[in-house]
């Protein structure tokens, strides 16, 4: 099927972006209101249809299985009330480019995470941002979009703006996220596009916002290809510099938090190192508790707890992880039940432990989590051995192998291969403390 597959005539980008245009970036099946992300032919290629926009829809994943196996036919009358004509399709993304620096105003000393519109509210609204951004469902239109806009700005010899440099951070922090190297090269690219862009864009308030987040993405993204190295912690200290001097006290706060995960990964030695770590994090806690916002909520109430955990784990504090992590695990927090599971084994608990991370391991594709899965599928597998489930862990060990090349997993894919090659030879781990959590 795949070979089939790659061997069809594609259709050419500029007509692809015609297409959505036309439809708004939306599912033209009636009544359906999902992204398009599909390309439909009305007379299709085997009996001579064409591959131009006037012979071509957009249709979301489940629509278009619906028209070729379920021969369900998409009446020409319905399709003409759905499609726009394509002029009027250009003036209605060149009202959506020119509304979204607006709408950013808004919250550039603000949370950029936070929902700049509500994704699918409506056609008008722009398909934008954050929920984008984190719902895979959402990835292949939302880059549909990015491109079709950055085409629009190439178009019009726009691309060195504000609005370009909007943009190109969008696609960081879009590529960043989706699984494959192919993916973080992409962002990389991107990343140095938009730094040698933003010194063309002055010191206005309206572009200074954005240098302390494209601080932070770089660090971040060097986070993922290597936590624990010390220039990983300095890129987090002129994130943080940035930030401040932009008046985000959030950034700000966020970019010292991740430098002091960095500095918890990169100290391997249990004692003060690690202590001086744990105040840096509880500091900030206290700080941005402080704040209103999702951010500032996701970083007291999720993120640092999970990495306050981390360092009990490291120093064998196993009842204070289970006891910190358990009423966030009831809630079906990936993280928290992958660690949780990790102490409850290695303070004896097998058989529960065993369960908390059955349950990490689906939550954690249920979310479409790629970061740090690849650790949490070995661990998995070792809680298996230590149980003698041999061939449970040997295929927690190759799902572990099997997972994206991220930057993030390609430590923990060495550690699965070398546990494979181990168990080959008829070795596997026997005691608790050799279970792997990263």
């Amino acid at each position: 099927m795949a070979d089939k597959r790659n061997k069809r005539k594609r259709v050419s980008l500029g007509t692809r972006k015609d297409v959505l245009l036309r439809c708004s970036f939306r599912c033209t099946w009636p009544g359906c209101l999902n992204l398009a992300a599909d390309l439909h032919h009305l007379i299709l290629r085997s009996k001579g249809g064409r591959d131009a926009h006037d012979n071509l829809i957009g249709l979301c994943r489940a629509c278009h299985k619906r028209v070729h196996y379920d021969n369900c036919r998409i009446y020409d009358a319905e399709i003409d009330r759905w499609l726009k004509p394509l002029d009027a399709a250009k003036c209605w993304l060149a009202r959506q480019m020119q509304h979204c620096p607006v709408r950013l105003d808004e919250v550039r000393r603000s949370i950029l995470f936070e929902e700049v519109e509500h994704a699918i509210e409506s056609t008008e609204s722009m398909i934008h941002h954050s929920q984008a951004i984190y719902n895979s469902y959402h990835w292949s239109a939302y880059e549909v979009f990015l491109k079709a806009a950055w085409g629009y700005l190439s178009d019009n010899s726009q691309v060195n703006s504000r609005l370009g440099a909007i943009l190109l951070l969008k696609m960081v922090q879009l590529y960043r996220r989706r699984p494959g190297q192919a993916f973080q090269k992409g962002a990389r690219r991107k990343l140095v596009q938009l730094k040698s862009l933003l010194p063309s864009l002055g010191k206005s308030d309206h572009v200074s916002w954005m240098r302390g987040v494209v601080g932070y993405e770089e660090a971040y993204m060097r986070f993922l290809e290597a936590a624990g190295d010390k220039s990983t912690e300095k890129l987090f200290e002129s994130s943080a510099e940035l930030e401040q001097h932009c008046g985000r006290r959030i950034g700000h706060l966020v970019s010292k938090a991740q430098m002091a995960v960095s500095g918890i990964r990169g100290t391997s030695g249990i004692g003060a190192d690690l202590e001086k770590q744990r105040v840096k994090l509880l500091t900030a806690q206290n700080e941005m508790a402080s704040i209103e916002g999702p951010l500032s909520e996701s970083w007291v109430n999720l993120s640092i707890p999970v990495h306050l955990a981390y360092i009990d784990l490291v120093q064998q504090r196993y009842d204070e992880v289970i006891h910190a992590m358990v009423p966030m695990a009831k809630k079906g927090v990936g993280a928290a039940l992958w660690y949780s599971g990790i102490a409850k084994i290695r303070s004896g608990e097998e058989e529960n432990g065993l369960a908390d991370l059955e349950r990490a391991r689906r939550r954690y594709y249920q979310d479409c989590v790629t970061e740090h899965r690849t650790a949490l599928l070995v661990g998995f597998g070792d809680a298996h051995a230590l149980s003698d489930n041999h061939t449970a862990a040997k295929a927690a060990y190759a799902e572990a192998v099997r997972q994206p090349a991220n930057m993030d997993n390609q430590e923990a894919i060495k550690m699965a291969r070398r546990r494979l090659d181990a168990m080959s030879l008829g070795r596997v781990i026997r005691s608790h403390d050799d279970i792997y959590f990263g």
